[in-house]
C-alpha cells in the first residue's frame, strides 16, 4: 500500500484527523465480523503497529476499500480479543 513517493510517518505524529480516519477504517473491518468495536484505549497500540510496520502514509487513507481490507488481514493475524 505504500506509495513511494510520500515518505511514512509514524503513528506517534500522525495528526488528530489521521488517526481518527484510521480508527474508523479499522472499526468498519472489525464490524465485518459481527462484533462490537473495541474502544480506542484497546485498539490504538494494534493500529499504531499496522501502521508502522507497513509503513502507511497520508495518501493511504484516501483508499478505504485497500485500507480495510488491510486491517481486517491485520487485525485478524494479530489475533485480537475483539474478533
Amino acid at each position: 500500500m505504500n506509495n513511494s513517493h510520500l515518505l511514512h510517518t509514524p503513528f506517534a505524529e500522525l495528526p488528530v484527523e489521521a488517526r481518527v480516519l484510521f480508527f474508523i477504517f479499522a472499526s468498519a473491518a472489525i464490524a465485518r465480523f459481527g462484533v462490537y468495536p473495541p474502544t480506542p484505549t484497546q485498539l490504538a497500540p494494534q493500529l499504531e503497529a499496522i501502521w508502522n510496520e507497513h509503513k502507511l502514509n497520508d495518501e493511504d487513507l484516501a483508499d478505504p476499500g485497500r485500507l480495510t481490507v488491510l486491517l481486517e488481514k491485520n487485525l485478524v493475524s494479530k489475533g485480537t480479543g475483539t474478533i
